[in-house]
């Protein structure tokens, strides 16, 4: 007997014939691609790297935070289960020796009568949690956003914040500078492990709006710009990353302009291109000189017959097949009325 318990049909169906295909030559086509579309900054690999040395080492009592953070909770619910369960064995040995009590006319002096809520069990669950408080944070953690979620809502509402300031000051009305929260000032995306890419594909877009809305709002209010600078990471950067955040997963990373330590690696930041977009300019900030978006043309492979003659010749033959069988159902359906009818 062979291996194989089960026949393997690769055809479309085990009683319809696969059709003939002819055989078929792979070409490339000219398409206009989306004129729109922002592209990630080309950076080296080197000040990729040194970029991400820099900022784990900036990371330094974070990833010790998360992970006392996490023992603390895990023990404090253990606990929390311990006390809920020796109260629910005093409550039961109190009841036994009531009863046993009654029955052999005990002294009550020797009876545990102390309720669940007196003051001694509440002290002593009180003196436990406090053992068990958690950490302080450090400052550092203050100036991080971690996730992608995280991240892109913190973009959204920087974005927004900088043009409603541009509208005001269009409009005449004294700007008011930003509110508390810190500008955004570099964003660390793990590219090359996220998988589908899509999850990150927005990052661009929203980065070069930050920056047009930021190169405005310096138009409009004579300040020095505060670009946001993407840097997509090589494979095997959110290991190092997560390892020390603390973290299961960290996928994108934001940093604060004033995080401290990060002046530190301004040379590097700086080499990194700014993702800006002329279409997202507010009217007030753009050049009064118009001009136009080169065009982007992009090849999309796909596959064509090799003998275009014969393709076309079964592509006819298979459109007459149909109409005669259309023919014949429409005179079938025919017949079958006038015979009901009569």
């Amino acid at each position: 007997m062979s291996d194989q318990t089960a026949k393997i049909h690769t055809a479309v169906s085990n009683r319809a014939k696969a059709k003939q295909s002819l055989e078929r030559k792979t070409v490339f086509k000219s398409v206009l691609d989306n004129p729109f579309r922002v592209r990630w900054p080309s950076i080296p690999m080197n000040i990729q790297n040194s970029i991400l040395a820099h900022v784990i080492a900036m990371l330094d009592d974070v990833a010790s935070y998360h992970l006392s953070r996490d023992q603390a909770n895990r023990k404090r619910k253990r606990t929390k289960m311990t006390t809920i369960k020796d109260a629910a064995e005093r409550i039961s040995k109190r009841r036994k020796k009531d009863i046993t009590a009654e029955v052999a006319t005990q002294p009550a002096e020797r009876v545990d009568e102390t309720p669940f809520g007196s003051p001694s069990r509440n002290q002593e669950a009180t003196s436990a949690a406090e053992i068990l408080v958690s950490p302080d944070p450090p400052d550092m953690l203050a100036f991080l956003t971690i996730g992608i979620n995280a991240v892109t809502k913190r973009l959204e509402t920087q974005a927004k914040a900088a043009r409603q300031v541009i509208a005001r000051s269009g409009t005449g009305i004294a700007a008011p500078t930003p509110g508390s929260s810190r500008p955004v000032r570099i964003i660390l995306a793990c590219s090359g492990d996220i998988d589908p890419p899509i999850l990150i594909g927005h990052l661009p877009e929203i980065v070069a709006a930050c920056n047009s809305a930021a190169r405005g709002h310096t138009h409009a209010t004579e300040l020095p710009p505060k670009y946001i600078k993407l840097v997509p990471l090589p494979r095997g950067a959110e290991f190092s990353l997560s390892e020390a955040i603390g973290l299961r997963r960290a996928s994108v990373l934001a940093i604060d302009a004033d995080a401290p330590g990060l002046s530190a690696i301004d040379d590097l930041i700086n080499q990194v291109p700014t993702l800006a977009v002329s279409w997202l300019d507010p009217h007030s900030s753009t050049n009064p000189e118009q001009s136009l978006i080169p065009t982007h043309i992009k090849q999309t492979r796909t596959s064509v017959p090799k003998d275009s003659r014969a393709a076309k010749q079964q592509r006819a033959q298979g459109k007459a097949d149909a109409k005669r069988l259309r023919e014949w159902r429409g005179s079938r359906n025919k017949k079958s009325i006038k015979i009901t009818s009569s």
